[in-house]
C-alpha cells in the first residue's frame, strides 16, 4: 500500500511532464486553485474540456477561498461527466476528494485522490498510448506508484455496486437535506432582517446622543457664562444644572442601551456569518446528493433493463434446452432408422436369394412333371425322388424365411408358394 504523501509526490512529478500547462504546478499548494489541473484537462480532452468549460474557471483568484471551492467543484462535476458520458466508467466506488480540505490545507491526501482522477482521465481518453509511453519513461519508482494509482481506481470502478436500499436511504438524506437547507435560508432571512433593525435602532441611538452631546456643550457654555454673585443668576444656573444633569443621566442610559444594541448586533451576525456557512455546506452537499441521486436512479433504470434482459435469457435457455432434448431424440431416431435400413437391406438380399431359389425350384419341379410323365422309364424314377425332396427342402427354406418378412410379403409369398406347390 503506498502512503499518501508518496502517491502525491509521484503524481505531482507525473503533472509536470505537461507541457502546455502555463500556470504554476510544482507544489500541492500550487494546484489547490484548480487552474493547473483545468489546464491539464483541455490538453487530456480539448473536445469535451473546451474553451467555454475552461473559461468558467476563475484565475488569479489569490486567497479567495469561496473562488478555489467555486473552481474545485467545478473541476470535480467536469471530471465526473467525462467518466460518466464519455468513458462510460462508473467510478461511484471511488472516494471522491474532499475540496473543502484542498482548499483550506493543501490536503496532500486528498489532492491525490484529484490526481488520480484525472491520470485515469489520460489513460483512457483517445490519446491514452501517448500518456501511457509518457508514464513508462518516468522513474521507476515513480513509475510504480502510478500504475498503483491506475489500478486502485480501475479496482473501484470494477467495484461500484448499488442496491435499491442504499438508493432510497439516498433519497430519505436528500429529502432531509433539503428540508435542513430551506430551515436554514429562513433563519438565515430572519437573522439579516433582525440585524437591518438593529442597525436602524443603533443609527437612531447614535444621533440621538450626537444631539445630546451637542445639548450638552451648550449647556456647558451656559454656566460658564453665569455671574455666581447673582442670586437669579444662581437660581438660573441651579436649573440648568439640574437639566444638565438630567441630561447626562439620559446620555449614559442611552451610551449603555447602545452598548447593548450593538453586542447583540455583533452576536447576530456572528450567527448569522455561521448559518452562511452552514447553508453554504448544506448546498455543497445537496448537491452531491443531487449527483448521486441521478446516478442511482440511472443504476435503477440500468438494473431493470438488465433484469428483463435476464428473463429474456432465461426464457430462451429453456428453449434451446427443449430443443436440445429434441435434437438428442431426434439423434436416436436416426440411428434406430439406420439400423432398420441395414436390416432391410440384409431382408431385400435375403428375399432376393429366395426369390432365385425359388426359380430354381419351379424349374426343378418342371423337370420333376416332366420326369414323372416318363416314369414308365424305371431308371428315372431314383433321380425324380431325389429332385422331388431337394423341391422339399427348398419350399420349406423358402416359408421360414418369408415368415421373418412383413405381412403383405408374407401373403404374397405364401400364396406364390401355394400355386408352386399346386
Amino acid at each position: 500500500m503506498v502512503d499518501e504523501v508518496t502517491m502525491c509526490n509521484s503524481l505531482l512529478k507525473w503533472l509536470n511532464t505537461f507541457e502546455g500547462v502555463k500556470a504554476p504546478h510544482s507544489s500541492a499548494e500550487e494546484l489547490v486553485d484548480g487552474v493547473a489541473l483545468c489546464e491539464c484537462l483541455a490538453e487530456i480532452a480539448p473536445d469535451w474540456f473546451d474553451d467555454e468549460w475552461t473559461s468558467k474557471i476563475r484565475k488569479d483568484i489569490g486567497d479567495n477561498r469561496r473562488l478555489r471551492l467555486s473552481n474545485l467543484k467545478k473541476l470535480i462535476r467536469g471530471i465526473h461527466d467525462y467518466y460518466t458520458e464519455v468513458l462510460t466508467m462508473d467510478i461511484a466506488g471511488f472516494p471522491m476528494p474532499d475540496i473543502n480540505a484542498i482548499a483550506d490545507s493543501a490536503d496532500v491526501s486528498e489532492l491525490a485522490r484529484l490526481l488520480q482522477l484525472i491520470l485515469g482521465c489520460a489513460v483512457n481518453c483517445e490519446d491514452k498510448q501517448e500518456y501511457i509511453q509518457v508514464i513508462m519513461q518516468l522513474e521507476e519508482t515513480v513509475q510504480h506508484v502510478v500504475m498503483t494509482a491506475i489500478q486502485e481506481l480501475m479496482t473501484a470502478r470494477d467495484q461500484t455496486q448499488i442496491t435499491p436500499e442504499m438508493f432510497k436511504e439516498l433519497e430519505s438524506q436528500h429529502k432531509r437535506t433539503l428540508e435542513q437547507l430551506t430551515t436554514a435560508m429562513v433563519e438565515k432571512e430572519e437573522l439579516s432582517q433582525r440585524c437591518h433593525e438593529l442597525d436602524d435602532q443603533i443609527t437612531y441611538l447614535r444621533e440621538s446622543e450626537s444631539t445630546m452631546q451637542i445639548e450638552n456643550e451648550r449647556l456647558h457654555q451656559q454656566l460658564s457664562q453665569i455671574d455666581m454673585g447673582d442670586r437669579r443668576d444662581s437660581l438660573t444656573t441651579g436649573g440648568t444644572k439640574m437639566r444638565h444633569i438630567h441630561m447626562v443621566s439620559k446620555i449614559d442610559q442611552l451610551k449603555e442601551e447602545n452598548f447593548i444594541l450593538e453586542t447583540a448586533r455583533d452576536e447576530y451576525r456572528i450567527k448569522a456569518d455561521q448559518l452562511e456557512r452552514d447553508v453554504e455546506i448544506l448546498n455543497e452537499k445537496n448537491e452531491q446528493l443531487q449527483g448521486l441521486a441521478e446516478e442511482s436512479q440511472q443504476l435503477k433504470d440500468e438494473m431493470d433493463v438488465l433484469r428483463h434482459m435476464q428473463e429474456k435469457v432465461s426464457k430462451y435457455e429453456s428453449t434451446i434446452d427443449m430443443y436440445k432434448k429434441k435434437l438428442e431424440e431426434l439423434s436416436d431416431m436416426r440411428k434406430q432408422m439406420k439400423a432398420m435400413e441395414e436390416k432391410n437391406v440384409t431382408y431385400m438380399q435375403e428375399t432376393m436369394n429366395l426369390e432365385e431359389d425359388l426359380k430354381k425350384a419351379n424349374a426343378l419341379k418342371t423337370q420333376l412333371d416332366t420326369y414323372k410323365k416318363q416314369s414308365m422309364l424305371s431308371k428315372k424314377e431314383s433321380e425324380m425322388k431325389a429332385m422331388e425332396e431337394r423341391y422339399k427342402r427348398y419350399l420349406e427354406k423358402a416359408k421360414s424365411v418369408i415368415k421373418t418378412l412383413d405381412p403383405k410379403q408374407n401373403a404374397g409369398q405364401s400364396q406364390e408358394a401355394v400355386s408352386a406347390r399346386a
